[in-house]
């Protein structure tokens, strides 16, 4: 037998062109089957890396001998070589010291001890615009074993003088091996910060949103992560003992339906455990506690009510790797009462090619922070699953994933006042402002474009408002060049009077409607108004001033 095992495994390897597979070895696959039945058994099995949906396959971490038995069981296998070395080597066998790879080996992903640091440096640069704050501590520091705590980003002008402006809120690195996300979360921070003075998309969002980070949410688990393991709970040593597979799920641990519908697991060295009651872990508690305070209830009891349309604000959790949006429900194969929910998760993939779909499409998950936040809050929650690797490479994150989340993430802040109603309005772009000062009169032209199939826009307005988001003069109908709004894009104009006693730098902010009634997102523009005779007056005043001398 052992011969026949020997004289196999070298078959296979000159066939495959992989390692002979061995009882306590790890490999990479790629599964697929075309039974969604089949797949959902490998779901209850394996946690997945990632799903290609398109394919009816998923990617999992499994021993030798679960290939082999997967391939027996008429699955078709496909082992990930690149993936496998990166992470198990070249022949399969997990070691620590082989997986120790430093997060300075992927130099465009800071530590969190980088990213606390610069988040820190934003709130001392540009303390009218930036807060930093603490809001809860992780595991281990709870325990006094060193840990860290759970650190907030709030950031816009609403954020600091304490208004009631929407909030948006994104969460990342709840999954401790996935390094991109906090990353991403930190990145878009500053880049806000960095044109909130001179791109008028960004300043306007500054003005009228509270934008909250929670940029690790797991910082115990990702210290385990940067020294290069694939580490995906806390650290929790609890759950496990002291093994490298102790800890909690956290995003299994919420409490909205938690362990409710075999969505997770009950052991504790699972990858997936959920721990022994929601909310168990400090983490989870500080996220819960935090979405409780600054998001009202808008939701009935039952599952099925619907939050009012009007809802305002929103929530994104970061995750990798994927390349898919994900909205709930996680926990049942019922759509979500909110059907809308699904406009604006699928205007998000749009901005970069992701595939787009409720969670539970995918496999069952319960205990997750998105099904969390709109299940018992009603605030339009989203996942994202960026990128193509836990550990993503520098070249593909720069070039690729870190520009395209910029881009989504923009897109979807600017849909946070209502994500219910707007992505389904026309999105408006102002293409030119004439100023004649002498008639202290704008001229501005936009185009107003509706996506959504069999609708056409209806009507458009602008306002002008301070940079402080404030609305300064009346607001004017906008009028098509053609003469008649008919069409899915129009070019409209309108003529606005400035009041004689504004000048400055102020916002020039255009809506616009569908036929249906549905408005779409703001878009802001500067635009800089002079009084005609101050020029005048100054040159007058140095004239009596040089007179009186």
């Amino acid at each position: 037998m052992r011969v026949r095992n020997i004289i196999f495994g070298v078959i296979l390897s000159l066939v495959c062109g992989v390692i002979p597979a061995r009882g306590q070895d790890r490999f990479v696959v790629e599964v697929c089957h075309e039974n969604t039945e089949a797949m959902q058994q490998v779901f209850e099995r394996f946690v997945p890396w990632t799903v290609i949906p398109a394919m009816h396959c998923a990617v999992f971490d499994v021993s030798g001998a679960e290939r082999l038995e997967l391939e027996a069981s008429g699955y078709r296998v496909r082992v990930d070589l690149e993936k496998t070395e990166k992470y198990f080597g070249s022949s399969g066998i997990v070691t620590r010291a082989r997986q120790k790879r430093t997060i300075s080996g992927y130099s465009c992903l800071r530590t969190t001890d980088e990213l606390y640091a610069a988040c820190a440096d934003l709130a001392q640069r540009r303390p009218d615009l930036v807060l930093w704050s603490d809001i809860g501590d992780s595991w281990e520091k709870t325990q006094e074993l060193g840990g860290h705590d759970i650190m907030l980003l709030r950031l816009g002008k609403p954020a600091v003088e304490g208004t009631t402006a929407p909030i948006v809120l994104l969460t990342a690195g709840i999954h401790a091996r996935e390094l991109a996300p906090p990353e991403v979360a930190v990145r878009f921070a500053e880049y806000l910060v960095s044109f909130a003075d001179s791109d008028p998309e960004i300043a306007w969002l500054l003005a009228t949103r509270q934008i909250h980070l929670i940029p690790v949410v797991n910082p115990d688990g990702r210290a385990q992560a940067q020294t290069g393991l694939l580490w995906r709970k806390n650290t929790n040593n609890t759950f496990c003992a002291a093994t490298d597979n102790r800890g909690v799920d956290l995003n299994r641990n919420f409490p909205f339906n938690w362990a409710c519908c075999n969505g997770s697991s009950p052991f504790e060295c699972a990858n997936d455990y959920r721990g022994p009651m929601s909310s168990s872990e400090p983490e989870t508690t500080a996220v819960t506690e935090y979405i409780r305070s600054i998001f009202p209830d808008r939701r009935g009891e039952a599952d099925y009510d619907a939050a009012p349309d009007d809802t305002p604000g929103l929530y994104i959790d970061l995750h990798s790797y994927g390349e898919m949006v994900l909205w709930p429900w996680g926990y049942t194969y019922n759509s979500p009462p909110n059907e809308t929910l699904s406009v604006l998760g699928q205007a998000l993939a749009g901005q970069n090619g992701y595939w787009a779909g409720q969670a539970s499409g995918l496999y069952p998950t319960d205990g997750a922070a998105d099904d969390f936040g709109y299940g018992e809050r009603g605030v339009a929650s989203y996942t994202i699953e960026m990128g193509t690797d836990f550990f993503q490479e520098c070249p593909e994150f720069e070039q690729t994933i870190w520009p395209s989340m910029r881009k989504t993430l923009l897109y979807a802040f600017t849909n946070g006042a209502t994500p219910y109603l707007t992505p389904s309005g026309p999105l408006v772009e102002v293409t030119s402002i004439v100023n004649d000062s002498a008639k202290r009169q704008l001229h501005i032209t936009a185009v107003a474009q509706v996506s959504q199939a069999g609708t056409v826009v209806r009507s458009a307005s602008v306002g002008l408002y301070s940079l402080q988001g404030v609305l300064v003069s009346t607001t004017v109908a906008m009028q098509p060049r053609d003469g008649v709004f008919d069409a899915a894009e129009e070019t409209v104009e309108a003529d606005m009077t400035v009041d004689p006693q504004l000048s400055g730098t102020f916002f020039v902010v255009a809506d616009a409607q569908t036929d249906n009634d549905i408005t779409g997102p703001q878009t802001a523009a500067f635009a800089a108004i002079s009084d005609p005779y101050a020029a005048i007056a100054a040159i007058l005043d140095v004239l009596l001033e040089n007179e009186t001398q």
